[in-house]
């Protein structure tokens, strides 16, 4: 038998090989553009292709492989790790630490290998009588990681075992000859790159350095730099602005430089320089052709190294860095660094060179919906948020600190200053920041009388933990509340575009209906996801009475946090027994939960007994003030040098405490 991980258009010879051949033909999965190929549809359509369900473990796959991953990283890594080449990295950052970049390339592809690895064990269990050929996809899809070529999966098999890392054995599945022989022309190709890459990088980085925009007027010292991680996001967003901590009393225009690791454009310029704030983005300016010169013996003696590309890239790229944040640091002092979602390698090589001019570093948490959420007994650890190396951790939530400590990051403290935008609910509520919302859904016939829901679904994919039955389902349900509770008006705010449905699902006909469905709906408004970027999550959810989210996007856990009533509804009923659901009233599983809870709070509850109950059941294990002044702390966290170890020793420690959450209720 044969079986495709991944069918594509690309396979029809083929499968046409197969068949003549007399094969039995399976898949795990469709890619995207085999959804709406007619001679795809046509095979399954007669059962010459026949799917194979192996039920929500297909579904784990940034989870339970990564946490394989991380769980052997370090027996695989104890044989490179006293290289040359990590001794050259070792040697230029003067920081052990930098064995971090290699830490986390490395685990990336070792999750692909154990992803394989798991599949094949599978297989091997359902079929127990048959020999598979096995035809691994190389394509990079939405939540998939990076494809691992048969040469790849070989090489770290035997690796594994070599370690004795945790390996499924795998007796009767081969590889195709041709697939074998195609692998190993693609990786000659990507050695060809790499060398093509290498030779061309000086002289890229020389031209650029020649030919260099003049450098905007900044200062030589500041307290705070602020990354701008992704330009588009934090200045469209109006309430959570890039410059949200600045406020002009404790932390000051001047003492701030914006840095952002691509150019701005004209508009996110222009509201920079409107708001008189400095910043940078052209790191590459900081590079001089004499540090270039510098790094010239460390770059050519990557030519007498045979390790695997993707360590030589990762030394390429450390060098980078190094030449740009050096730049910068020779012009510039910086005493405080802060950023949220930079979990790159180039974060881990600029807190080190940061770290040695006495600069202190945070990682701010900017939602909660990480894996160790959605599951009672599987961590979803992920590379994006392993080998991460930071003074500070800001979190929302104290349970979030062990997920981050399971997935080998060098963070000094966590400090726990809650839900950083919960402070803008309340300025909302206090008018201290404007609102234009309630005026528009007056246009589209809200009235003052209605109970206001606001609702928040995710971004779902066909092979998620989160997929487009439970979207659809979600959905479904929403609408339901609208029929049967006649006093509700309900503010949808989508995620995604529906353009986002079209391309990626076979089931984007179902979901577009349901938006539309609640969309034609005289007491529902719709926030398409990608338009009408003026109406905000934060004012959405401070004029809300009540407050519904997908398991488990984070607006429900802001709401919570500035005390405003919420819940999750979990209608596939897929979350029971997880960190949320320890919470009684939370998550609702079915529409009849569902409809039970939102008439209680809505109907029901006064607000001292949903006081009693936040104190009860929500502070101190979901979020620890409850009171909208995170970002406030932070601040004065920030400022008060004298006051860094008392905060930390008494008001914000997260100790590494070993007692479940679950536990505790």
């Amino acid at each position: 038998m044969v079986i495709f991980e991944e069918l594509k258009p690309s396979h029809k010879y083929i499968v046409r090989w197969y068949f003549f051949r007399k094969q039995d033909i399976y898949y795990l999965r469709l890619n995207k553009k085999s959804i709406f190929s007619k001679w795809v549809k046509k095979y399954i359509g007669i059962g010459k292709i026949i799917k194979i369900d192996l039920g929500n473990k297909l579904h784990t796959f940034e989870g339970v492989y990564y946490d394989l991953a991380f769980d052997n990283i370090d027996k695989f890594f104890r044989i490179i790790e006293e290289s040359s080449l990590l001794k050259k990295a070792y040697k230029l950052y003067k920081n052990k630490n930098i064995n971090l970049v290699f830490k986390k390339v490395l685990n990336e592809k070792i999750a692909r290998f154990y992803y394989l690895n798991f599949i094949f064990n599978e297989l091997q269990r359902k079929f127990t009588k048959e020999k598979i050929i096995f035809i691994p996809s190389n394509g990079i899809e939405v939540y998939r990681t990076d494809g691992c070529e048969v040469i790849d999966y070989l090489f770290f098999y035997k690796w594994a075992k070599r370690v004795k890392a945790d390996l499924f054995e795998i007796k009767d599945i081969i590889f195709p000859f041709w697939l074998r022989f195609f692998s190993y022309i693609r990786v000659i190709k990507r050695k060809f790159l790499f060398l093509l890459k290498y030779f061309s990088f000086l002289g890229w980085l020389i031209s650029k350095r020649i030919g260099y925009c003049k450098k905007k007027d900044i200062s030589s010292h500041y307290k705070y730099a602020l990354m701008i991680i992704s330009p588009y996001r934090q200045f469209s967003n109006r309430i959570q602005k890039v410059d949200f901590l600045v406020d002009n009393k404790l932390i000051k225009k001047e003492d701030c430089l914006f840095i952002s690791y691509r150019k701005l454009t004209n508009f996110q310029k222009e509201y920079l320089d409107t708001e008189r704030l400095d910043y940078i983005d052209n790191l590459d300016s900081f590079i001089s052709l004499n540090d270039i010169k510098d790094m010239l013996i460390y770059y050519l003696q990557l030519l007498f190294y045979f390790q695997k590309e993707f360590f030589l890239e990762a030394f390429v790229g450390i060098l980078y860095y190094y030449l740009k944040w050096e730049g910068l640091i020779k012009k510039v002092t910086i005493e405080h660094l802060i950023t949220y979602c930079d979990f790159g390698i180039h974060s881990i090589c600029r807190n080190i060179i940061l770290k040695k001019k006495g600069c202190r570093t945070y990682y701010y948490m900017d939602s909660i919906n990480f894996g160790c959420f959605f599951s009672k007994d599987v961590k979803y650890r992920h590379n994006n948020f392993g080998f991460l190396n930071y003074d500070y951790f800001v979190i929302w939530n104290d349970f979030v600190a062990k997920y981050f400590e399971s997935s080998q990051c060098n963070f000094n403290n966590f400090v726990n200053f809650g839900c950083l935008w919960a402070e803008h609910l309340r300025e909302i509520r206090e008018k201290k920041i404007e609102s234009k919302l309630i005026i528009t859904l007056h246009k589209k016939k809200y009235k003052d009388k209605m109970k206001l829901i606001s609702v928040f679904d995710s971004t779902f994919h066909d092979d998620s933990i989160t997929n487009y039955k439970d979207g659809i389902k979600f959905l479904e349900g929403i609408f339901r509340l609208l029929e049967d509770l006649s006093e509700v008006f309900i503010v949808l705010k989508e995620k995604k575009s529906r353009g986002y449905h079209k391309k990626i699902s076979s089931r984007f006909n179902e979901i577009i209906s349901m938006y539309e469905k609640l969309e034609n709906h005289p007491r529902c408004f719709c926030v398409k996801g990608g338009e009408e970027k003026w109406v905000n999550s934060s004012e959405i959810i401070a004029f809300s009475d009540l407050t519904i989210s997908f398991p488990f996007t984070s607006t429900t856990f802001e709401a919570l946090s500035a005390r405003k009533r919420a819940i999750w509804y979990d209608a596939n009923d897929k979350f029971r027994e997880t960190f949320y659901d320890a919470i009684p009233g939370l998550v609702c599983h079915n529409y009849t939960e569902l409809l039970y809870r939102v008439n209680e709070l809505l109907f029901n509850i006064s607000d001292e007994d949903y006081n009693r109950y936040l104190e009860l059941y929500i502070k101190g294990k979901l979020e620890s003030y409850l009171d909208g002044k995170a970002i406030s702390r932070f601040r004065e966290f920030l400022v008060h040098k004298n006051l860094f170890n008392s905060y930390i020793a008494k008001d914000f420690c997260i100790a590494k405490k070993e007692k479940s959450f679950l536990q505790s209720i």
